[in-house]
């Protein structure tokens, strides 16, 4: 399980991701997992930089799409 710290993804993580949730997610704010769910429900339509974050082996080799952890914005 992941704690309420390590849910927040690091400050450059953040940083990627700000944008997308204040544009797609805004109405999840402040809780952690329906901004996450959030995200992956409208991955098509996230930024480069967050797409990166929340689906890191989408744009690499790998076969299966996961994200990769929680990010928040606070």
């Amino acid at each position: 399980m992941v704690n309420a710290a390590s849910a927040q993804g690091t400050p450059e993580e953040r940083r990627a991701c700000r944008p997308d949730v204040m544009r797609l997610c805004r109405s999840e704010i402040p809780d952690v997992p329906a901004i996450t769910a959030c995200l992956i429900a409208k991955r098509t339509q996230l930024s480069q930089a967050c797409s990166l974050v929340m689906f890191p082996n989408r744009h690499s080799d790998a076969t299966h799409s996961r994200a990769s952890r929680p990010v928040v914005t606070q």
